[in-house]
């Protein structure tokens, strides 16, 4: 939505070039390999189960609500300007910073289904490359592998040659109707948050009076993997 009034003002799409469009997409993954490095190499199966069981995780959304609630001068500052940099550059946050949106996005290619251009019908128009949000030129690929692809299917909507881009299953090769693809979103989230709460998985066992106590105590709760939290986590260990 940003980006949509940014167009409006600018009157034209902002795009980087490769040489720094690049580079930048490799922060995100930069940032995902950091903390997947942080989490099952650096810290042990005992560290991670106390961390989990620490106070300070217990609430981290009530630590996470006061971040916004009473915002330092400079988090505002950090949030307003990928504010600003969001209406110029479509998606800033998540094509260059987000390491979520890396996961995601190597989770996007292996995907069971792919975008697919039929070479003989498409007329090179080039309204799908248009409209992609995340800037694939999709006009000059047989099959779309990216890891910038969201399946959005802007490309597949506005192309106007009936079928000529759709989506297909990768190991069938045949069409999947779009309209079967949201049937199947709702359904897997439906499955998934079903079973969490069918095997009492869903909501944590944090007493009401368990989070007045700590909420309290919260100003003195430091994140456990500081300095003092590792030697903390590293006695633990040693018992």
């Amino acid at each position: 939505m940003l980006t949509d009034f940014g167009e409006k003002i600018f009157k034209r799409r902002i795009k980087k070039p490769k040489f720094l469009d690049y580079p930048l997409r490799s922060l995100k993954y930069l940032l995902l390999g950091f903390f997947l490095y942080s989490i099952f190499v650096a810290m042990s199966v005992t560290a991670i189960k106390v961390f989990l069981d620490s106070d300070y995780n217990k609430v981290a959304d009530i630590k996470m609500f006061y971040f916004f609630a009473e915002i330092s001068r400079f988090s505002f500052i950090v949030i307003a300007a990928l504010f600003f940099l969001s209406i110029i550059f479509r998606g800033f946050w998540c094509r260059y910073l987000c390491p979520y949106g890396a996961l995601l996005g190597i989770a996007s290619l292996f995907s069971p289904n792919k975008i697919t251009r039929n070479v003989n019908s498409c007329t090179d128009c080039g309204l799908c490359t248009k409209v992609c949000p995340s800037f694939i030129i999709v006009q000059k690929m047989k099959t779309v592998i990216s890891d910038e692809c969201t399946t959005c299917l802007n490309c597949v909507d506005v192309c106007p040659v009936k079928d000529t881009l759709h989506l297909q299953t990768v190991i069938m090769k045949k069409k999947f109707n779009k309209k079967y693809l949201a049937i199947a979103i709702v359904a897997i989230f439906i499955i998934i948050t079903g079973i969490g709460m069918l095997t009492g998985n869903w909501q944590n066992n944090i007493t009401k009076e368990e989070y007045l106590h700590h909420q309290r105590l919260l100003d003195s709760y430091g994140h456990p993997t500081d300095s003092k939290g590792l030697e903390e986590l590293e006695s633990r260990n040693g018992e």
